[in-house]
């Protein structure tokens, strides 16, 4: 400890200008120091922010003005129970502390937290996506710190939380109503409420809609609304036939659905804010074709049909081209879905 003048001989840290001890806190004073920082002395932390050098080397100096802080220790760096990463459900995040006597706070939004700044841990942290959206990014930032020690450096944890969304429609208020919750079967909410029958709901592929049947006055109509229910709005609102079955393309821009004409039942497919509506099995007399879905690739679409007497499974290319039969069971089969 040669060259060490802020020592007393022992291990006392003292101001090299009065001789006496130094006290926790900042201070200014002349050092004339050889060595790394920070150095421990009698379980006390000396801190060096170099203002001004002689020789403008900091390991080599005599009489550097200098701004000193004593600390009485370093508090350890907190820790996440879960690591980094990508999860389909709501975590619980546990963030911990080895150094007695300390505090943690923390922040979600991506700004560092201070011993003043963040909020003040005291239970887990609920890293979860709202009901407005399926994929949400959360990063979880923390600091220990406590009174005269020195803070610890900020720890980081990055989440993205992908939760799976389920809709679907019950009558237990009498009328058929769109609910929807987290694949994890947390956040149970109630979509519509209303008179009239709510049911066969799809959300969107990129998360931002549901599309479900909803009778009118006399009609079944298409109806598209926001995760959370909100912005409700009749996208095929024909007014003299009912639309059903509504199912989205793998890309999200096309829906097929069928459409009650007469005694029968026509496929057509629209754009997604129900723009563009066309009939690709126009061709088809006489018989009923229902219940479509896309092919997991976008370029067919799968139904039930009646055409050939019993009803069975057709698909075509979404032009209404290439139409085949790909079930010969003689009996009822239909609901065609591929579980995209």
């Amino acid at each position: 400890m040669s060259n060490d003048n802020i020592l007393d001989g022992g291990d006392t840290l003292i101001d090299t200008n009065t001789h006496t001890p130094l006290a926790t806190g900042v201070l200014s004073t002349s050092i004339n120091y050889s060595g790394t920082w920070p150095r421990i002395y009698s379980q006390k932390y000396l801190i060096i922010q170099v203002t001004t050098l002689d020789d403008g080397n900091p390991y080599n100096n005599t009489n550097a003005s200098s701004i000193i802080t004593v600390y009485e220790g370093v508090v350890a760096n907190p820790t996440f129970n879960i690591a980094s990463g990508s999860y389909n459900a709501s975590k619980s995040v546990t963030i911990s502390m080895t150094t007695p006597g300390a505090s943690i706070r923390y922040t979600d939004d991506g700004s560092n937290p201070t011993s003043t700044t963040g909020s003040i841990y005291g239970s887990p942290v609920t890293v979860t996506s709202p009901a407005t959206v399926l994929s949400k990014s959360t990063t979880l930032k923390a600091i220990v710190y406590r009174a005269n020690w020195m803070d610890s450096s900020v720890s980081e944890n990055n989440y993205t939380l992908t939760i799976k969304k389920i809709c679907f429609n019950t009558n237990k208020e009498r009328n058929d109503e769109i609910y929807i919750m987290n694949d994890d079967l947390t956040g149970l909410t109630r979509l519509t409420n209303d008179p009239n029958n709510n049911q066969i709901c799809v959300i969107s592929k990129d998360g931002q809609y549901i599309y479900s049947t909803r009778l009118g006055s006399s009609y079944y109509d298409i109806y598209r609304m926001n995760l959370d229910g909100t912005d409700m709005t009749n996208i095929t609102n024909s007014g003299s036939s009912s639309e059903n079955f509504a199912s989205i393309s793998p890309d999200g821009s096309k829906i097929v659905f069928e459409e009650q004409v007469g005694i029968y039942h026509e496929i057509y497919i629209m754009n997604s804010d129900g723009s563009g509506r066309w009939n690709p099995t126009g061709d088809l007399i006489n018989a009923t074709k229902y219940q479509p879905s896309f092919s997991p690739d976008g370029t067919k679409i799968y139904y039930s049909s009646d055409r050939m007497g019993s009803t069975e499974i057709f698909r075509m290319n979404i032009d209404g081209s290439n139409v085949e039969q790909i079930t010969f069971f003689n009996a009822t089969t239909h609901a065609p879905n591929h579980g995209q």
